[in-house]
């Protein structure tokens, strides 16, 4: 399937509090946006790929959005990131 890359589906009709575990290469994506709004396939990949349909509820209301939060990063955290980049495994 080539290299794991998750996703996080963002969207007013994602289903609340839902997990989507099955596999899907990178061609989901162009797999979703071509049968959402009905275009053909480009590619025999996106044709035959999962198109994230079932973390989506088109009838359910909007869900609201959720508010994002900002933290302040200490001083010399940002200064060591400045000089040397984010340690691995650190986002």
């Amino acid at each position: 399937m080539g290299i794991r890359t998750p996703v996080v589906l963002v969207s007013p009709w994602v289903k609340p509090r839902y997990t989507d575990s099955r596999v899907a290469p990178i061609a989901s994506i162009m797999a979703f946006a071509e049968r959402t709004i009905d275009l053909p396939s480009l590619t025999k990949r996106d044709a035959a790929a999962y198109s994230y349909r079932r973390a989506f509820d088109f009838h359910q209301r909007p869900v609201h959005a959720v508010g994002m939060t900002r933290s302040r990063v200490p001083s010399a955290k940002r200064e060591r990131i400045l000089r040397h980049g984010r340690p691995p495994g650190e986002t």
